[in-house]
C-alpha cells in the first residue's frame, strides 16, 4: 500500500466520540459512545444543534493520477504509454452505526478505508501496468448516499465518466 492513511489521521476526537465533516452538507457528522452503544447525528457546524440522527454514512476514497504535457508529450522525452494520461477512481462504502464502543467503530471504518484504498491502488495499477503511483488521495465523508465504485482513463480530455 502506497499511502498510510489511518482514521485517526482524519477524524477530530472529542471527549467521548469523534466528529467529522460531511461533505454533503459541510455539518459535522458526530459520534459519540453513550451508555453501551454508538450514537451519530449529523450537527450544525456554528451553533452545534442536531439535526437529525444518523443510523449510516459513507466513506469516499478518491485518488488520481495524471500526467498531461502539451502535445501529448514530454519535452526532450518523447512520448511514452505514460504520457498524456489522466486516470481516476472513487470508492465508497457505507458504516452502519450499530457499534457498542467507538473504539470497534473506528477499528471498522479503519478497515474500510484501507479496503477502499486499495482498489483506488488496483484501478490505477490496471491502467498504467504498475508504471504510475496514486498522486491526490482523499477520503471524504458523506450523509447521502453516494454512488458506487468507478474506474477510469482517459487521454487528458477529463472526460471520465462512470462506466
Amino acid at each position: 500500500m502506497i499511502f498510510d492513511i489511518s482514521v485517526e489521521d482524519i477524524i477530530h476526537r472529542t471527549r467521548k466520540g469523534f466528529f467529522v465533516i460531511d461533505e454533503d452538507t459541510w455539518d459535522e457528522i458526530l459520534c459519540f459512545e453513550r451508555r453501551g452503544k454508538v450514537y451519530c447525528f449529523l450537527r450544525d457546524k456554528e451553533t452545534k444543534r442536531f439535526k437529525r440522527k444518523l443510523n449510516e454514512f459513507y466513506i469516499k476514497v478518491f485518488g488520481s493520477v495524471e500526467r498531461c504535457y502539451p502535445g501529448g508529450c514530454r519535452k526532450g522525452k518523447g512520448c511514452s504509454p505514460t504520457n498524456n494520461i489522466h486516470i481516476e477512481s472513487h470508492d465508497y462504502d457505507v458504516i452502519k452505526v450499530d457499534y457498542t464502543t467507538i473504539r470497534d467503530m473506528l477499528m471498522d471504518m479503519d478497515e474500510t478505508i484501507q479496503r477502499l484504498l486499495e482498489h483506488v491502488e488496483e484501478c490505477i495499477d490496471e491502467y498504467s501496468q504498475g508504471m504510475l503511483e496514486v498522486e491526490v488521495v482523499n477520503v471524504e465523508f458523506h450523509s447521502e448516499e453516494y454512488g458506487s465504485y468507478y474506474c477510469c482513463m482517459d487521454r487528458c480530455d477529463f472526460v471520465c465518466r462512470e462506466e
